[in-house]
């Protein structure tokens, strides 16, 4: 194993992390547009501004939610494609990538999804800051389910790397 590369149990670890990480900051964020709210530190928007950023929040939660399912796995199956031309670039005949490599590809995946779940949470909860409609709040909130629904798990991953292992074979026969 080349010492740069990660067992799957780390290669898990370090996606709880981030998953953990990528998921707090928008939860942080939420507390304390709660409080700035309930102090009453903020004054609202105009509301013709808060009516064009409230459609646009829900249409940024919508395509981002959306590319964070559709997204992932055709990440890995291109990183999986590259590697596959590595390998034949340089004369390794092996069927299929390491584990390690297959769980590098899913992880590549994973992170762009959830980057794409987290960015219209926090643009939702800006607009919210903004606007102060429960709408907002609720769409924020979808979004943190949309992030955690898709928490790493060693199960999760176990059926990733098999899954894509299957994919490999079928498209190599």
């Amino acid at each position: 194993m080349n010492p740069i590369e990660q067992t799957p149990g780390q290669s898990l670890r370090t996606l709880q992390i981030i998953a953990t990480a990528m998921l707090l900051g928008p939860v942080i964020f939420l507390g304390i547009v709660v409080v700035l709210i309930s102090q009453g530190s903020v004054q609202k928007i105009p509301e013709e501004v808060g009516t064009i950023l409230t459609y646009l929040a829900i249409a940024l939660m919508v395509v981002g939610g959306t590319l964070s399912n559709v997204l992932p796995p055709l990440i890995v199956r291109s990183v999986l494609a590259k590697l596959k031309a590595i390998d034949a670039l340089q004369n390794n005949s092996s069927e299929k990538p390491a584990p390690s490599r297959v769980v590098m590809a899913i992880q590549s995946g994973f992170l762009i999804g959830q980057a794409l779940a987290e960015a219209p949470t926090i643009f939702a909860l800006i607009v919210y800051l903004l606007v102060q409609q429960p709408l907002l709040l609720g769409l924020a909130i979808l979004g943190l389910i949309l992030q955690l629904i898709r928490f790493p798990t060693q199960d999760w991953l176990r059926r990733q790397v098999e899954y894509w292992e299957r994919e490999l074979l079928r498209e190599s026969s």
